[in-house]
């Protein structure tokens, strides 16, 4: 941790309460010059109340792997980070190679404060995942269902949608497959582990909803979460590695700079840990 600086200054989410003993911070917020508004602490702060955690720990790092060493050695649940290159107004935010280390490589689910998003607010009451049959979206689901509480609807019901959409776009897919066959192939009623997964993740006060249809899943999931104005979006790690280096998927690429709000990424390590 030679190059951090660390503020050591425990972050309470709730009432001081000096008879308690301090519990160690569960959630990592990055902090750095392309964060000028702080955005990603609100988010951290947020998350920490939301998923019953006392404490953040807002931290700086030389490089993602010294974030990485921090965020295993302090056993860290949730990491909160952002895109390279937000500082300059008429910087366009750019997806490196440093977040698909960090997508790749982190202890738990990732929540990616886009320059755009919103401050979070006081109840997360919506939210879209977008899901496959893999390990990591069901991991993204469970992370997000976790999130989500009753009372941001007014006291109502929180609201998830299980979105599967194509990876390659339909007017590609149409050149070599019928148009009725493609509409056939994408109905909920042919993916039974949509399904299985809502079933698993309904609980008092959380409606799980399906979408399945024919079209390209980043512009499934981003106009879902337009649509019911989402307080985040969910996605399984998916990156590959190009000589040294991990590199995110052009699916997340495409999610992450067309979704208004933040987007959450369970890593493969989160899904082996059964988060």
């Amino acid at each position: 941790m030679s190059g951090a600086t660390l503020d050591r200054r425990a972050r309470s989410t709730g009432p001081a309460d000096d008879e308690t003993p301090r519990e160690p911070p569960t959630v990592l917020v990055r902090l750095d010059a392309a964060d000028p508004s702080r955005r990603r602490r609100l988010w951290a702060r947020r998350v920490a109340a939301w998923t019953g955690a006392r404490h953040t720990l807002a931290s700086r790092f030389a490089s993602t792997s010294e974030l990485l060493d921090v965020a295993a050695k302090r056993e860290m649940r949730w990491i909160v980070s952002g895109l390279a290159g937000e500082a300059g107004a008429t910087t366009t935010p750019a997806i490196d190679g440093d977040l698909g280390l960090l997508v790749r490589r982190a202890p738990g689910p990732v929540l990616i404060v886009q320059p755009w998003a919103p401050a979070p607010p006081p109840a997360a009451a919506a939210a879209v995942v977008g899901v496959d049959r893999s390990d990591e979206s069901r991991a993204a689901a469970w992370a997000v269902a976790r999130l989500l509480t009753p009372s941001g609807a007014g006291g109502g019901r929180a609201r998830l949608i299980l979105a599967h959409g194509c990876t390659q776009h339909p007017a590609e897919l149409a050149v070599h497959t019928k148009w009725s066959r493609l509409v056939d192939v994408m109905r909920v009623e042919r993916h039974p582990w949509m399904t299985a997964l809502a079933r698993e993740l309904r609980a008092p006060g959380l409606d799980v909803d399906l979408v399945a249809r024919p079209r390209w899943a980043p512009e499934l999931i981003s106009g879902l979460a337009r649509r019911m104005d989402a307080t985040l979006v969910g996605l399984g790690a998916s990156s590959r590695v190009e000589g040294r280096r991990a590199r995110v998927g052009h699916i997340h690429r495409h999610i992450l700079l067309g979704t208004p709000c933040p987007v959450l990424i369970a890593t493969p390590a989160a899904r082996a840990r059964g988060r």
